[in-house]
């Protein structure tokens, strides 16, 4: 007679994701959350993360996997974030909204942004920022 049912195999696969995005979510208290309060406290608009491949007294996991799973989190709560590999985060969190950053605001609209490119008084060089068909590039 048959011992083993879908049903759980469904339970044990479920139980091994939940624990999986439990070990994530510790690591992410161990690895983010204090850079982030720490930018946030010096008035800095972002922050690089590092997620560690091993951790002391942590389960072996997937760094990659668990990077993916913090940046996703991350993004749900409004956060900006860029992976940059192997397994670190960029993450700010500006908004164009925002008072402070009008200047921001003011550099992503495209008018504003081809007078700072055709403006010869600008000690920088932003011809150096034109794409090989003549296109200009965006920075911000």
């Amino acid at each position: 007679m048959i011992q083993i049912s879908a049903k759980d195999l469904q339970r044990k696969v479920a139980s091994v994701h939940s624990k999986r995005h439990q070990l994530y979510d510790m690591v992410f208290d161990r690895c983010v959350k204090g850079k982030l309060q720490f930018a946030a406290k010096h008035g800095l608009p972002f922050c690089i993360a590092n997620i560690q491949a091993y951790m002391p007294g942590f389960p072996a996991f997937d760094p990659m996997s668990c990077t993916m799973h913090i940046r996703e989190a991350l993004m749900r709560k409004g956060f900006h974030v860029q992976v940059m590999p192997p397994n670190h985060l960029l993450i700010s969190w500006l908004t164009t909204q925002s008072q402070s950053n009008k200047r921001v605001a003011a550099l992503a609209s495209a008018s504003h942004y081809d007078a700072v490119m055709d403006n010869d008084t600008s000690p920088y060089d932003f011809n150096a920022f034109k794409k090989p068909n003549g296109k200009n590039v965006m920075f911000i």
